[in-house]
C-alpha cells in the first residue's frame, strides 16, 4: 500500500488575501490567549466571587452563541467587511471597559458587547476565508487558520504572568498590573477588511 506524501507546497499556493486572513487570524489570536488565562484571574483578584466570574464568562459565550447565525445573515446579506468592523470595534469597547473601570455592572456589560464583537467577527470570517480560496486549497486556507489561531493563543498564553511579574518588581497594584494587557488587546491586529 502507498503511503501518501504530505505536499508541503500546497501551503504555500495561498493567494495574498488568503494569506492575509491566515496571518491575521495569528496575530488577533495573540490576546484571546492571554485574556482567557488573566480575565478570570483578575476578577477574583479585585473580589468578585466565583458564582458572578462563572456568569460573566458565560453570558460572552451564550451571547455569541445566540447571534452568530444572525450575524452570518446579516454579513451574506449586506457587507462581511462591515459586519468584520463592526464586530471589532464592539470587542475593542469590551476590553476598553476592563482597562478604564472597576465595577461589575460594568464587567457584566462587557461581556455581553463581547460576545457581540466575537458573534459578528466569527459569523463572516469563515465566509471570507472561502471567498479568497480556490475548491484545490480551501482544506489547506482552513488548516492554516486553524494553525496561526492556535500558535497566536499559545504565544499570547505566554503573557500571562506579565501581570505578577509587574506587581513583584514594580511593586504595582493588581488593577494597575493588569490593565496594560487589557490596553494591548485594544490594538491588537484584526481582520483584512475586505468585501
Amino acid at each position: 500500500m502507498k503511503v501518501p506524501i504530505l505536499d508541503l507546497a500546497a501551503f504555500t499556493r495561498l493567494g495574498r488575501e488568503a494569506n492575509l486572513i491566515v496571518l491575521a487570524v495569528g496575530l488577533a489570536s495573540i490576546p484571546f490567549g492571554y485574556l482567557t488565562i488573566i480575565q478570570p484571574i483578575y476578577l477574583k483578584s479585585i473580589g468578585i466571587d466565583e458564582a458572578s466570574i462563572g456568569i460573566i464568562l458565560s453570558v460572552s459565550t451564550l451571547t455569541t452563541s445566540l447571534l452568530i447565525i444572525p450575524f452570518g445573515i446579516l454579513s451574506d446579506r449586506y457587507s462581511k467587511r462591515w459586519i468584520l468592523i463592526f464586530g471589532e470595534s464592539l470587542t475593542a469597547l469590551a476590553w476598553l471597559i476592563y482597562a478604564v473601570l472597576v465595577d461589575i455592572v460594568a464587567f457584566y456589560t462587557s461581556a455581553f458587547i463581547r460576545g457581540l464583537g466575537s458573534a459578528a467577527i466569527f459569523a463572516p470570517l469563515a465566509a471570507l476565508l472561502a471567498e479568497k480560496t480556490s475548491k484545490d486549497n480551501r482544506t489547506v486556507a482552513f488548516s492554516l487558520s486553524s494553525f496561526a489561531s492556535m500558535a497566536g493563543s499559545t504565544a499570547g498564553a505566554m503573557a500571562s504572568g506579565i501581570p505578577d511579574w509587574i506587581m513583584r518588581e514594580l511593586g504595582s497594584g493588581v488593577v494597575l498590573a493588569y490593565r496594560p494587557l487589557f490596553w494591548a488587546s485594544l490594538s491588537s491586529p484584526h481582520f483584512p477588511h475586505w468585501s
